[in-house]
């Protein structure tokens, strides 16, 4: 399917929606390209992404992982373009529950996260 924007997605489809094994990208066929070069591959489910993928945006930022609704829910890893890389749980698209943040001069944080912000103390709503 190509996009009036440029958009390519090539994948399984269930009542027209997205649903299955499909992927975006904007170099190969067969994955899922946005006009702007992000690039996503993975599981879907009505039209959303859902389940396990990667998507890769221009920016160099790396995402890989769960999938619910659209966002990143669950576990994952995310590698950012200034070389940080961020490893574990993740709720509505922002660093949520227990994960590791590691930057490339070697500091390193292990704990907990609420909100995309370290949170150190309490506890992490579920």
């Amino acid at each position: 399917m190509k996009y009036p924007n440029g958009d390519v997605y090539e994948g399984e489809w269930e009542e027209d929606k997205k649903d299955g094994k499909g992927k975006f990208s904007i170099e190969y066929v067969g994955k899922m390209e946005f006009s702007n070069g992000d690039k996503y591959e993975g599981d879907w489910k009505a039209d959303k992404k859902d389940g396990n993928g990667t998507f890769t945006e221009t920016d160099g930022e790396k995402y890989e992982g769960e999938y619910k609704d659209d966002m990143r829910n669950g576990k994952g890893k995310c590698e950012y373009p200034n070389g940080d890389v961020y490893e574990g749980d993740w709720r509505d698209d922002k660093r949520h529950g227990k994960g590791t943040l590691t930057s490339p001069n070697g500091d390193k944080y292990e704990g907990l996260w609420r909100d995309d912000k370290k949170f150190e103390g309490g506890i992490i709503d579920p």
